[in-house]
C-alpha cells in the first residue's frame, strides 16, 4: 500500500470512530432527558387559579 492509501484508510477509520462516539453521546442524551416525558395537562383555568391564589399575586 502506498502512503496515500494509508492516509485515506486512517481518515475513514477516524471519521467512523467520531461518528460512533457522537451517536453514543446522542443516545445517552436522549435516554437521560427525553426517554420518559411526563405529560402535564395544564389549562388556563388551573394556571389562573394558581397565579391568583399565591401570596405574591396579592401584593
Amino acid at each position: 500500500m502506498n502512503v496515500e492509501s494509508l492516509r485515506r484508510r486512517r481518515l475513514a477509520l477516524e471519521i467512523t470512530l467520531v461518528l460512533m462516539i457522537k451517536l453514543a453521546a446522542m443516545a445517552t442524551i436522549w435516554h437521560v432527558w427525553f426517554s420518559d416525558p411526563e405529560e402535564r395537562r395544564i389549562d388556563a383555568e388551573r394556571v389562573g387559579a394558581r397565579m391568583y391564589s399565591s401570596s405574591q399575586a396579592m401584593r
